[in-house]
């Protein structure tokens, strides 16, 4: 064999050899972590994700994993939330739990993160990207149980105001859903018109997580609709501001509410009665089982998923009324939590 040919075979083995550590260092699966490290990431720091961070810690604590907490400073802030999320070092996490704020606006994120390391939402979902897994409620079933309890507080119908901190996420637009077609629902056949009671819902008012424009909300659609003979708060937040305002107008006990959210404020209400239920959701176990699901796709990978549409632990609402307040109460004395320090994001 000439010089010249022996050169350009050694040129073609040297080809040959370099694609090879190339496709295995590209293709080769990623090492199972003994430790799996993992970023949780709440949509703000009021005491609804402080108990989802709770149960996370705990979940992490029993299946051995390394735990970032990341809670933006307010509550509902996109922006906070998205500026934590750009600053996770991916390449050093084996998951990354989220709840996100805008189910379509971050879902090319969530794609970006999930191509990088494994995704999973709680509490709100963002069911067109590409993440591995859920936790959460129906929201659209927790929407038509708010819209019953509606329906037991006013018996004789009237105007009802909706409060909702977004439409952007997931599970408001669901629970607004099932609250509307719930309350809306035609009468059974064969049931009398008059025997029907007539609910008007004056509005559905958006505040973005503000309190200032909640209260706002409230004060102007009392004096438009001076009738008015309920408020439903959609968030956590929402409680304290409407018990609030109607303490400041002299109506507290005179109009119905119905809430979400087990909330200090919430569970205050229903014992003084000037609140006729809440739904109560279970936030700790949505930070358990995400931390879990995460825990298991870290280490298993997505042979414990399903072939079709991930992974989804669906956690049941439950309604809250005065005669249930204590048995409930008892039930949250073993989850006391230390509040977690949010993290200072500047834009």
């Amino acid at each position: 064999m000439s010089r010249s040919n022996l050169f350009f075979l050694a040129v073609a083995v040297g080809a040959i050899a370099m694609a090879f550590w190339y496709r295995q260092q590209v293709f080769q699966e990623k090492p199972v972590p003994t430790t799996p490290k993992l970023a949780f990431v709440t949509g703000g720091s009021g005491p609804y994700w402080q108990l989802t961070a709770e149960g996370a810690r705990a979940a992490a604590k029993s299946l051995d994993c390394e735990l970032d907490v990341e809670l933006p400073q307010d509550d509902e802030s996109l922006d906070q939330q998205m500026t934590i999320l750009t600053r996770l070092n991916l390449d050093k996490l084996d998951g990354v739990a989220l709840s996100p704020l805008d189910a379509e606006g971050q879902t090319n994120m969530i794609n970006r993160i999930q191509q990088q390391t494994n995704v999973v939402t709680f509490d709100s979902d963002a069911p067109h990207s590409m993440r591995r897994g859920h936790v959460g409620t129906s929201n659209y079933g927790a929407g038509g149980i708010c819209a019953r309890l509606v329906a037991e507080a006013l018996p004789d119908g009237g105007d009802v105001l909706v409060l909702m901190a977004n439409l952007t996420k997931e599970n408001m637009i669901d629970r607004k859903s099932g609250f509307e077609e719930t309350l809306n629902k035609p009468p059974a056949e064969g049931a009398e018109e008059k025997s029907t009671p007539q609910y008007n819902i004056v509005g559905f008012l958006i505040d973005t997580g503000d309190a200032t424009i909640s209260k706002q909300n409230i004060k102007v659609t009392l004096k438009s609709h001076p009738e008015l003979a309920c408020i439903v708060g959609m968030n956590s937040q929402h409680a304290a501001i409407i018990m609030d305002v109607l303490k400041e107008v002299d109506k507290l006990g005179k109009i119905k509410v119905v809430t979400f959210d087990a909330e200090p404020a919430a569970l205050e209400g229903i014992e003084a009665g000037n609140i006729y239920a809440t739904i109560a959701q279970d936030p700790y176990k949505y930070g358990f089982e995400a931390t879990r699901m995460l825990s298991t796709l870290s280490r298993s990978g997505a042979d414990e998923l399903p072939i079709v549409g991930g992974g989804t632990v669906n956690i049941n609402a439950e309604p809250i009324r005065q005669n249930e307040l204590k048995e409930f109460k008892d039930r949250l004395l073993a989850r006391t939590t230390k509040p977690e320090k949010p993290k200072d994001v500047k834009n």
